[in-house]
C-alpha cells in the first residue's frame, strides 16, 4: 500500500500520525533572554491539532551565534524548565514535538549579541541578506571544539525538555551551511578546501550530538542541498555547493546518524525568486534517491495545496511535506488538508 500524507511513520520508536510537517518557521517573540513565552505557546496551539511533525522555530546554542533580538535560545539549563512546561501545554494535541537549534556564524549581528561576529573564514556573509557589517573573525581549532560542544549541551537540554526530536539548522547561510560552502568557506587547514574537508565539521557536531541525546531521540539534519550561487550577488567564478556535492553530504549525515533530512536551499537564501510550487523538490528526490531508504527526507518550500503535498507523498518522490508560509496564512491549513484527503 502507497503512503499518502494521512500515513503515520515510525522514527526511533515515535508513531508520527501524518506526513504534515510545520517548518521552522523564526515568529522572533522571545525574550531578550532567549526565553520562550506565551505568544510561542498561542502560535504553535493553533496550528498543532493535525501537524504530524512541528518543528519548533531556530533556538541559539551559544550567545555569539544570536541572530535577532528576541530569537529563540537554548544556550543555558534555565530554559530548560521554560520550554518543559510549553511542550506540557503542546502535548495535548498530539504532534510530534522537534527543536531546531542553530548558530548564525557570520550572518550574527555585534549588535545584537555585543560580542565579535565569527565565521569559518574572516570573510563577510556574500548575500547581501545575511552580511551583517561586523568584521568576520576566522574560527580557530578550539572555537570548533567549543561549538560542537554548545551544540551537544544544547540538543541535550532540548530533549530534557521533552521535544521528541531535535534538527540541526545546516541551512539557509547560517554556520553549518558555511561551512559546507565555498562561497564562504575559504579555509586551508583540514576545515576547507574539498567537499569531505567543508564537510568535515558539520559531520563533527552531528556525531557528537547523536552521542550525547538518548537513543529515541530523533535527530534531523536540515541540509542545504545547493547555494543557488546564481542568486548570490558574488563572482560567477566562485562556484557555491551544487546538488552533487549535496546529495554526497546527505548520504554522509545517516552514516553519521541522522534520522531524517529536511531539504532545503542554502546561502542564496530559502526561496529562490519567482520560484515555483515544492521549489526545492528536485534537490529533495535526488537525496531521497540516494538515502530515502535508510532516512525520510521532507521537502519544504512552496507547498500550499494540500493535493500536492499528498501527491509528493503517495508517488514516493518524499516522505514528508513541509509546510510553511501556508500554515503562517491559515492555522488551520492542516486540519483542512486531513479533512479533505478523508
Amino acid at each position: 500500500m502507497k503512503n499518502s500524507l494521512l500515513s503515520s511513520i515510525e522514527v526511533r520508536g515515535h508513531t508520527i500520525r501524518n506526513r504534515i510537517t510545520m517548518a521552522p518557521m523564526a515568529s522572533d517573540v522571545a525574550t531578550e533572554a532567549g526565553e520562550p513565552t506565551e505568544k510561542h505557546f498561542k502560535h504553535y496551539s493553533m496550528r498543532a491539532k493535525s501537524v504530524g511533525l512541528m518543528i519548533v522555530e531556530h533556538a541559539y546554542v551559544t550567545p555569539e551565534g544570536k541572530l535577532s533580538k528576541t530569537q529563540l535560545g537554548i544556550h543555558e539549563d534555565g530554559l530548560v524548565p521554560l520550554y518543559k512546561d510549553l511542550l506540557e501545554r503542546l502535548k495535548p494535541y498530539g504532534a510530534t514535538m522537534a527543536l531546531q537549534i542553530t548558530h548564525a556564524g557570520n550572518a550574527a549581528k555585534s549588535e545584537v549579541t555585543g560580542l565579535p561576529v565569527y565565521g569559518p573564514s574572516p570573510i563577510p556573509h556574500p548575500n547581501p541578506l545575511y552580511a551583517s557589517g561586523d568584521e568576520v573573525q576566522e574560527l580557530t581549532l578550539e572555537d570548533l571544539e567549543r561549538i560542537k560542544i554548545q551544540f551537544g549541551k544544547a540538543a541535550k537540554r532540548a530533549e530534557e525538555a521533552g521535544f521528541a526530536a531535535v534538527e540541526l539548522h545546516g541551512a539557509h547561510g547560517y554556520l553549518l551551511n558555511q561551512f559546507t560552502s565555498p562561497l564562504v568557506n575559504m579555509r586551508t587547514d583540514e576545515y576547507g578546501g574539498s567537499l569531505e574537508n567543508r564537510a568535515r565539521f558539520v559531520l563533527e557536531v552531528v556525531r557528537h550530538v547523536r552521542e550525547v541525546i538518548s537513543d529515541n531521540t530523533i535527530l534531523i539534519y536540515r541540509l542545504a542541498a545547493a547555494d543557488y550561487a546564481p542568486s548570490v550577488p558574488v563572482p560567477m567564478s566562485q562556484k557555491g555547493l551544487v546538488i552533487e556535492e549535496g546529495v554526497e553530504i546527505a548520504e554522509w549525515l545517516v552514516a553519521a546518524g541522522v534520522d531524517i533530512l529536511d531539504i532545503s536551499g542554502g546561502i542564496g537564501g530559502s526561496r529562490p525568486k519567482g520560484a515555483p510550487a515544492a521549489y526545492f523538490l528536485s534537490l529533495a528526490e535526488k537525496v531521497k534517491e540516494r538515502v530515502g531508504e535508510r532516512a525520510p527526507v521532507i521537502l519544504t518550500g512552496g507547498i500550499t495545496e494540500a493535493s500536492l503535498a499528498d501527491a509528493i507523498v503517495r508517488e514516493g518522490k518524499v516522505d514528508f511535506a513541509g509546510i510553511g508560509r501556508a500554515l503562517l496564512t491559515d492555522p488551520e491549513w492542516a486540519d483542512k488538508a486531513l479533512e479533505m484527503l478523508r
